[in-house]
């Protein structure tokens, strides 16, 4: 499967879960919008991709950021449901990182 009309990977199987399989994850809505805007390079502005403003930027600096260590500490937050208001970034292990980076 590929349509190129996606920009996103995340978006692509949410939909195709969604569509074949009739999964959905309401709960991960926000990051799948995230993932979207991210992989797509999507952002409203310039100013919208450096400033690292948003939880969701966050959580791409700390994804690129965590080459040295174990993935799954990095995503254990997300695993368990994403926090509603973009709060997966400053908890848990994540926000821990960020802080270090």
């Amino acid at each position: 499967m590929y349509d190129p009309t996606y920009k996103s990977c995340t978006l692509f199987i949410c939909t195709v879960a969604r569509e074949k399989w009739g999964f959905q994850a309401p709960d991960l809505r926000q990051l799948v919008e995230w993932a979207n805007i991210i992989d797509g390079a999507q952002y409203p502005d310039a100013k919208t991709a450096v400033e690292l403003g948003a939880p969701a930027m966050q959580l791409t600096l700390v994804i690129e950021g965590a080459k040295g260590l174990r993935r799954s500490a990095a995503y254990h937050p997300l695993d368990a449901g994403a926090v509603p208001g973009g709060d997966c970034v400053r908890t848990g292990n994540p926000g821990v990182i960020y802080t270090t980076l």
